[in-house]
C-alpha cells in the first residue's frame, strides 16, 4: 500500500523555489552556526539517495566455467540496497543581521520569507541571497533606551501580506506589508491587559513570549510565555480566549530558577521540566500531562484534566493539581522543542540530548 508521505510542519521548514523547479516537501531552510555565529541563513536541499546493487549474474564471481546452453543466460537485475538522506547547501543569505536569529518563516506564496533578530524582521525574495528589506526596526538611536527586543515572528498562512511579531514584554503585533514598505505602525496589537496589571520584580521576565504560532486556518495566535500558553482571537485584541496554565508550581520558586538563570528557559509550544509536555485541547476546557522520559516503565503517561471552574479559563487549580512531584522538579530535564504533524498523528519531541518520536494512537510511542 502506498503511504503518505511525511511532511513535518516547522517554522523553519519550506521549500526551494527555483525557475525550473517547484517547491519540494523535502526542501529545508534553517538558521545555522557559522563563523561562530546564527547571523547567517542557509536553504538545504535535503533527498534521498538510493544505493543499487546488480543481482542474478549467470555464474558466481569466483566461477570460470562457461556456460553451455544459451537458455541459461539471464539479464542482470539491480535492486535497491539501502536508501541514504543527503543534503547540500544551495543558497547562503548573509550580511543582514547584526544579532542572533531567532525566527526564519515563510510566506503563503512561496516567493518570499522574512527572518527576525533581536532588534530587526528583514524580507527576503528566495532568488536574490545579496539583498533584503527591512520591514521592522526597533533599535533606537541609543541602546540604552532599548526596552525590548522581538522574540519571534511568522507570516500568515494564506495571506501573504500578513505578518505577527512577538516582544519580550508580552505583546503581539500584527503588521501588514500593504499598508506600509516598513511597519512602523502595526495594524493591531495583542495585550494581556489583565497580566500587564500585575507589576512586579518578575512580571515582565514570565510575561516575556519565547514563541507564537498561527493556526493553519489564521484565526487563531498561540503564544507561549514562561508560565502560560494563550490563545488569541485576531478580531480580539484586548484578551485572549484562553489562558491554559503550564506549570503554576514555579510561581513560588521563581527566586530559585532566577537565581539558577532556568527562568530564561525557551520553550517551544508547549514542554514543561521533569520532560514533561502537555497536550491542550483548550476548546473542551481538558488537558493532557504527558511524561516523555525513556526510564519511566510507561513511556508515555496520559492525564486528562478537566477545570471544575466554568469561569475560568485555567486548566490546573487548586482542585485539580498535576500529578508529578512539583516540590522535587529537576530543572536540567526540559523539553526543548515539540513538531507536530500537521496530517498525521506524528510528534517529534526533543528532550535535552534526546528525540522522541511518538506516532500512532496519542499513548503509543515507537
Amino acid at each position: 500500500m502506498e503511504t503518505t508521505p511525511f511532511k513535518w510542519r516547522v517554522s523553519q521548514i519550506f521549500g526551494d523555489k527555483s525557475s525550473i523547479e517547484k517547491i519540494a516537501e523535502q526542501d529545508k531552510i534553517s538558521a545555522l552556526e557559522f563563523d561562530s555565529t546564527d547571523q547567517t541563513i542557509k536553504l538545504w536541499k535535503i533527498f534521498s539517495k538510493e544505493k543499487e546493487l546488480v543481482t542474478e549474474f549467470n555464474k558466481e564471481r569466483e566461477e570460470n566455467e562457461g556456460i553451455n546452453n544459451p537458455k541459461d543466460l539471464l539479464f542482470p537485475q539491480t535492486q535497491v540496497e539501502e536508501i541514504s538522506k543527503e543534503a547540500y547547501n544551495k543558497r547562503t543569505y548573509g550580511n543582514a543581521h547584526a544579532y542572533n536569529i531567532n525566527s526564519i518563516s515563510l510566506s503563503s506564496d512561496d516567493e518570499v520569507f522574512i527572518s527576525s533578530d533581536e532588534l530587526r524582521i528583514n524580507l527576503w525574495h528566495l532568488e536574490r541571497t545579496d539583498k533584503s528589506f527591512n520591514i521592522v526596526d526597533l533599535k533606537p538611536e541609543d541602546l540604552e533606551q532599548l526596552s525590548e527586543v522581538i522574540t519571534c515572528s511568522q507570516f500568515h498562512p494564506n495571506e501573504s501580506n500578513k505578518f505577527i511579531y512577538s516582544l519580550s514584554k508580552g505583546v503581539i503585533h500584527l503588521g501588514d506589508l500593504r499598508q506600509s514598505a516598513k511597519c512602523l505602525n502595526s495594524v493591531k496589537v495583542f495585550e494581556d491587559e489583565e497580566t500587564s496589571s500585575n507589576d512586579s520584580f518578575f512580571t515582565e521576565i514570565v510575561s516575556n513570549i519565547s514563541d507564537i504560532k498561527y493556526s493553519p486556518c489564521g484565526r487563531y495566535i498561540l503564544s507561549r510565555n514562561y508560565t502560560t500558553l494563550k490563545v488569541w482571537d485576531v478580531k480580539m485584541e484586548s484578551k485572549p480566549l484562553a489562558t491554559l496554565c503550564v506549570h503554576d508550581f514555579s510561581h513560588s520558586r521563581l527566586c530559585e530558577l532566577y537565581e539558577n538563570d532556568f527562568i530564561f528557559d525557551k520553550y517551544a509550544i508547549t514542554g514543561s521540566y521533569e520532560n514533561y509536555y502537555y497536550l491542550f485541547d483548550w476548546k473542551n476546557n481538558k488537558a493532557m500531562l504527558i511524561d516523555g522520559s525513556k526510564t519511566t516503565k510507561n513511556y508515555s503517561k496520559f492525564y486528562e484534566t478537566q477545570n471544575p471552574n466554568e469561569n475560568s479559563n485555567n486548566i490546573f487549580n487548586k482542585n485539580n493539581k498535576l500529578t508529578y512531584d512539583t516540590d522535587n522538579v529537576d530543572f536540567s530535564k526540559k523539553i526543548f522543542n515539540i513538531s507536530w504533524n500537521p496530517y498525521n498523528p506524528f510528534i517529534a519531541v526533543a528532550a535535552t540530548n534526546i528525540l522522541y518520536l511518538y506516532t500512532g494512537k496519542v499513548g503509543s510511542k515507537k
